[in-house]
């Protein structure tokens, strides 16, 4: 987790994440798992703890950002059009381009 200044001097909790593009979308889980000798497991992230998640794609050589309080479990980000041709309800990667305005002002978070 990185700290970084905003324009009006606040600091923001910052949690950067490294995902590839698969079948031209790239695909970030909200929680944390590993495995060792007593199996798989799985904890969500905590939302709380964190003021805005950057996700950086090196097939588009962009960053990506959002705010983990507005995505329930996953957050599916497209960046070329499904194949069954699908466009409601899809999150295109392009929207995602610039920090969330609700966390550039002050008092936004």
């Amino acid at each position: 987790m990185y700290a970084t200044r905003s324009k009006d001097g606040r600091f923001l909790r910052v949690q950067v994440k490294y995902r590839a593009a698969v079948n031209g979308a790239i695909v970030l889980m909200l929680r944390s798992a590993w495995a060792d000798r007593h199996g798989t497991h799985t904890v969500p992230l905590d939302k709380a703890a964190i003021d805005l998640i950057c996700i950086y794609c090196p097939d588009t050589q962009d960053c990506y950002y959002f705010d983990p309080r507005t995505v329930e479990r996953s957050l599916n980000l497209r960046i070329t059009p499904a194949r069954n041709a699908q466009t409601k309800r899809v999150r295109w990667a392009s929207d995602f381009a610039c920090i969330p305005a609700q966390l550039e002002r002050p008092g936004g978070s």
